[in-house]
C-alpha cells in the first residue's frame, strides 16, 4: 500500500515541477493563489464548504486574509463559522482558527515553488464544531503553466500536537459531544494533484485527485475532484466538487466555493 501511495505522491509532485480526505482543515487552507494575476500585498479570502457523511452534514464559511511579509514570506489567518447537524441535533458557532505561513523562493506567473506551515488552533465554541488540540501541517506546493494548460501539486504532513482533547474520539465522551467536522488521525500524509485546461478565455476546467495515508494504521483514502475556475485581474472564483474513490472514506460528498480578492 505504501508503494501505491508513494507513486501517486510522486506523480503529483512531477506535475508541479514539469484539490480529500484531509487532516483537520487540510490542504484546502494552504494559499491557493497559484498563478498571480496581479502583484498584491493583501488578499481577502472566502471558502464556503459543504460536507455530507453518514454521521451528519456540516457547512463551513471560512473568512480570512493573507498578506505579504518581508523575506518572501506570506502570513494568513482564517476564521470558520459552522452549522452542523448530527444525531437529530444541530449546532452553530465558531470553529477552529487556521493560521498559515508561506515562503516562496520561486514564485513566477508560469512556474513556482513554495513551502509553508499551517496550524489549526483550538478555538471552537462547542465540542461538536471542532477538535480541542493544535494540528500542524507543514507542506510544499508547486505550479506549472504553459499555454492553456497548467498543473498543480501539494504535499503535506498533518500531525496532532500534544495537549487538548480529541473530539473525534468516540471514547472521549457522550456521542453527541463527538465532532464530525474534518476528522483526522494523529499523523498522516496528504497529497493533492490536479491538471487544468483554459477552455475559453479565463475559464479553466480542472480534474484532480486527493489522497491521505494514515500513518497510524497505513490506511489510504483517495478522492477525485472536478472544478471550474474563473480569474480576473483582482478576483478569482472556483467551484469544486469532490467524491471519494475508496470504500473507506471520511465523507460521502464535499463541495466548496472559493473566492479570492486581491487588494
Amino acid at each position: 500500500m505504501m508503494v501505491r501511495f508513494t507513486g501517486a505522491s510522486l506523480f503529483a509532485w512531477m506535475l508541479c515541477s514539469a484539490d480529500l480526505a484531509e487532516a483537520s482543515c487540510g490542504l484546502d487552507q494552504c494559499p491557493s493563489d497559484w498563478v498571480l494575476k496581479a502583484n498584491s500585498s493583501t488578499t481577502l479570502t472566502s471558502m464556503t464548504r459543504l460536507t455530507q457523511s453518514t454521521q451528519g452534514t456540516y457547512l463551513e464559511e471560512f473568512v480570512g486574509v493573507r498578506t505579504q511579509l518581508p523575506w518572501g514570506l506570506r502570513g494568513g489567518l482564517a476564521a470558520p463559522l459552522l452549522y452542523v447537524t448530527q444525531l437529530d441535533a444541530s449546532y452553530a458557532g465558531l470553529g477552529n482558527l487556521v493560521a498559515v505561513l508561506d515562503y516562496s523562493p520561486k514564485a513566477l506567473s508560469q512556474v513556482g515553488l513554495a513551502l509553508g506551515l499551517q496550524a489549526e488552533l483550538p478555538s471552537a465554541s462547542a465540542p461538536q464544531l471542532g477538535d480541542g488540540h493544535v494540528v500542524l501541517l507543514p507542506y510544499a506546493r508547486g505550479w506549472w503553466k504553459r499555454g492553456a494548460w497548467d498543473a498543480r501539486g501539494q504535499f503535506g504532513w498533518g500531525v496532532v500536537a500534544e495537549g487538548g482533547h480529541h473530539h473525534h474520539d468516540h471514547d472521549h465522551g457522550a456521542a453527541d459531544a463527538v465532532s464530525i467536522v474534518n476528522p483526522h488521525t494523529q499523523s498522516e500524509l496528504l497529497m493533492r494533484g490536479s491538471a487544468g485546461f483554459e477552455a475559453i478565455a479565463e475559464f479553466t476546467l480542472r480534474l484532480g485527485v486527493d489522497a491521505v495515508l494514515e500513518l497510524d494504521g497505513a490506511e489510504q483514502l483517495y478522492a477525485g475532484t472536478v472544478a471550474i475556475e474563473r480569474s480576473w485581474t483582482q478576483l478569482s472564483v472556483g467551484l469544486v466538487g469532490e467524491l471519494p474513490l475508496t470504500e473507506r472514506r471520511r465523507h460521502d460528498f464535499r463541495g466548496r466555493l472559493i473566492i479570492d480578492w486581491r487588494l
